[in-house]
């Protein structure tokens, strides 16, 4: 008797927007992306599901905060036996000549 390959699941993960994230400075505005893991996986892994760059704007005029709009789905294998997922942002560190404005 010939078994069945298992089809496999995924969780899709959707990331619209994150408000009001601090940055590491308060010198100009930051890049960021987003990941979804489950804890003990790979560097590897978080960096593969890792979304593009997106630049942030200004939460409101003379704030220092940023809201950064992903409008993002992550894919991730459904594992059975993992009750929690990690949705993680992360600053994008850029070169000086890549720098954003704030609009």
């Amino acid at each position: 008797m010939q078994r069945k390959k298992e089809e496999q699941k995924y969780l899709e993960v959707r990331i619209d927007k994150a408000n009001e994230i601090l940055g590491m400075d308060n010198f100009r505005l930051h890049p960021f992306c987003v990941s979804a893991y489950y804890p003990g996986e790979s560097e590897e892994v978080i960096d593969a599901r890792k979304t593009k760059m997106v630049p942030a704007k200004k939460s409101a005029p003379g704030s220092r905060r940023e809201d950064v709009f992903f409008f993002e789905t992550i894919r991730v294998p459904y594992n059975p036996r993992q009750q929690l997922l990690h949705v993680e942002i992360f600053e994008v560190q850029v070169p000086l000549q890549m720098q954003f404005e704030d609009e």
